[in-house]
C-alpha cells in the first residue's frame, strides 16, 4: 500500500527517492499489464481548490488567459471528423473545428500515454524528457511542466484524468495543485465525472479571480472497447450475435498481447467486432465532449479561455497484424486529432495542413499567455510559422510488460518486447527504424494505410530521414 501523498506548495517539486522510483516502475508495469487496477491504492492527491476573495470576480477584460487542455485518449485522427470527413463518430469534434484551428496532420512522438504526456506537458520529446522505457519509465523530478510554469505565473492548476497512468507515480501530476484521485479500484471513472470535477474546479478559479489550467484526460476509446449503450448501435452489425459481442466488449489488454504472440489467437468473430466497438467509444467520448465544452460556455468559462483538444496516441485496429498500441509506430499510432480553439476565434475554421507535433503543444500554450518559453524546447509555438516541421517518434523496449508476461507464460518468443524504434514524418514520408537494423518507409500520401514500404526504392529519402532521428 502507497503511502498516501500531499501536495507541495509547488505542485509536486520534491527530490525523487529510491521508494519512490520503485513505486514509479511498478506503477508502469501494472499500468501497461492491468490498468484497471494501476495507481488506484492510495488516498487522492488533492488541493482545496481557491475560494473567492471578498472583492469578488476580476473584470472579464482584466483576467489573464486560462487554459483548458482536453485528451481524447488511444483516439485516432482517421476515426474522428473533420480528419475524416465521412466519419460519423465525431459530430461534436466537428463542430468545435468550426470555432477552431484544425490540424489535419498531428503526430505524436510516442505510442502510450506515458511517454506522450510527457512530450505534452514538456515540449520535449521522450529521449530528451527523460520518459523512454530504455531508460526510465517516469517523468524525472527536474521537467520543467507546463503546470508548473502556469501555476508560478499565477494560474490555479487541476488535472483530472479517468486514465491511471496519469499520476504522482510516474511523475505526470508536477505542477498540479489540484488532482483528485478519480482512479479507484476496480472500476476506471466516466468522462461526466471527470468533468463534473474539472468544471467546479475552473468555476470556483474563475470566482475566486483566477486564471486556471484544466487538464482533462478522457479515457474511454481506450481497450477495453465497451461503449454506452446506443453509441456503438450504428457501428456494429445488427446481425452480430450477442455471445460474440459480449466476448468483443470484453476484449482487453491481456487478450491483445496474448493474440499478437501467437499464444492464445482471438476468435475472429470477436476481431471483426472490434473496429465498430472502438468507434462507439470514440462517438461515446465525442459526446461527451460536447457536453463538457457546452457547460463551459454556459458558466462563461470559455471567454478569456484557450480551449485544446488533442490525443496522446492512436490505436492499431488489425493493422500490421497488430491491436492496442504495442509494438508499433505505425501512422495508426501517430496521428493525433488536434484543434486549438482561441477565446477571440482567431482563424475560426482554419485548417492547417503542415507537420505538427503534441510538443508543440507546450511553447503554444506559453506564448498564447504571453510567457517566456524556456530554452531547448524540441516543441515550436503554433503561434509561428509552420511549414518544415519534421515529426519524430521513439519507442521501447518494453521490459516492464515482459517482466510481468513471464510470471504467466514460458516459452514465448520475447523479440517483440526488446524492440526499439525511432520514427520521423516529413509530411509525406513515414520512416520507422529499427535499432536491430531494419528500416522501413512509406509514402503516406500515396499509401496512407502504410502497406507498401518502398526504403529501397527511395534511398536518398531513407538517409535524409535517418539523419533526423533521435538517437538510441
Amino acid at each position: 500500500m502507497n503511502p498516501q501523498i500531499q501536495p507541495s506548495p509547488h505542485g509536486g517539486r520534491r527530490a525523487a527517492t529510491a521508494s519512490r522510483a520503485a513505486r514509479g516502475a511498478l506503477c508502469a508495469a501494472l499500468a501497461l499489464a492491468a490498468l484497471p487496477t494501476a495507481c488506484g491504492d492510495r488516498p487522492p492527491v488533492t488541493a482545496v481548490p481557491p475560494q473567492a476573495p471578498a472583492a469578488g470576480d476580476a473584470p472579464a477584460a482584466a483576467r489573464p488567459l486560462s487554459v483548458v487542455v482536453v485528451v481524447l485518449d488511444t483516439t485516432r485522427a482517421d476515426r474522428c471528423a473533420p480528419w475524416d470527413a465521412g466519419c460519423t463518430t465525431s459530430p461534436r469534434l466537428a463542430a468545435l473545428a468550426q470555432e477552431s484551428v484544425t490540424y489535419r496532420e498531428a503526430w505524436s512522438p510516442a505510442g502510450w500515454t506515458g511517454p506522450a504526456h510527457a512530450a505534452l506537458f514538456t515540449g520535449l520529446r521522450p529521449p530528451r524528457n527523460g520518459f523512454l522505457e530504455s531508460r526510465r519509465s517516469m517523468l524525472p523530478r527536474s521537467a520543467n511542466t507546463l503546470a508548473e510554469v502556469l501555476q508560478d505565473a499565477g494560474r490555479s492548476t487541476g488535472c483530472f484524468t479517468g486514465n491511471p497512468v496519469v499520476c504522482e507515480e510516474l511523475g505526470l501530476l508536477q505542477g498540479f495543485s489540484h488532482a483528485p484521485r478519480l482512479v479507484t479500484n476496480p472500476a476506471l471513472p466516466s468522462a461526466p465525472a471527470v468533468h463534473a470535477a474539472a468544471l467546479e474546479f475552473a468555476a470556483a478559479s474563475r470566482a475566486a479571480g483566477r486564471p486556471f489550467f484544466v487538464f482533462v484526460n478522457d479515457f474511454e476509446p481506450h481497450i477495453t472497447y465497451d461503449p454506452p449503450p446506443g453509441a456503438a448501435d450504428a457501428f456494429v452489425p445488427a446481425a452480430a450475435d450477442a455471445a460474440t459481442l459480449r466476448a468483443a466488449r470484453a476484449f482487453d489488454h491481456e487478450d491483445a498481447m496474448r493474440h499478437t504472440l501467437g499464444i492464445t489467437p482471438a476468435d475472429p468473430r470477436v476481431l471483426e467486432l472490434l473496429p465498430a466497438l472502438y468507434a462507439g467509444e470514440v462517438a461515446g467520448a465525442d459526446a461527451q465532449l460536447g457536453v463538457f465544452v457546452d457547460a463551459l460556455r454556459a458558466r462563461g468559462l470559455l471567454d478569456d479561455t484557450l480551449l485544446i483538444v488533442c490525443s496522446d496516441h492512436g490505436e492499431n485496429l488489425g493493422e500490421h497484424g497488430l491491436w492496442e498500441h504495442r509494438f508499433s509506430m505505425h501512422r495508426t499510432i501517430c496521428h493525433v486529432p488536434l484543434l486549438v480553439r482561441f477565446p477571440d476565434a482567431r482563424d475560426a475554421g482554419r485548417v492547417v495542413d503542415d507537420v505538427v507535433r503534441l510538443e508543440d503543444v507546450f511553447p503554444t500554450v506559453l506564448e498564447a499567455c504571453g510567457l517566456p518559453l524556456p530554452a531547448g524546447l524540441d516543441g515550436a509555438s503554433l503561434l509561428k510559422p509552420l511549414g518544415g516541421r519534421i515529426a519524430l517518434g521513439a519507442y521501447g523496449p518494453n521490459t516492464a510488460l515482459l517482466a510481468g508476461l513471464r510470471q504467466d507464460v514460458s516459452g514465448v518468443d520475447e523479440t517483440v518486447f526488446h524492440l526499439e524504434l525511432r520514427t520521423a514524418f516529413d509530411g509525406r514520408h513515414h520512416l520507422i527504424a529499427e535499432r536491430a537494423g531494419r528500416t522501413q518507409l512509406f509514402d503516406v500520401a500515396a499509401d496512407p494505410d502504410e502497406l507498401h514500404d518502398v526504403a529501397a526504392e527511395l534511398p536518398e529519402v531513407v538517409a535524409r530521414l535517418r539523419a533526423l532521428l533521435d538517437p538510441w
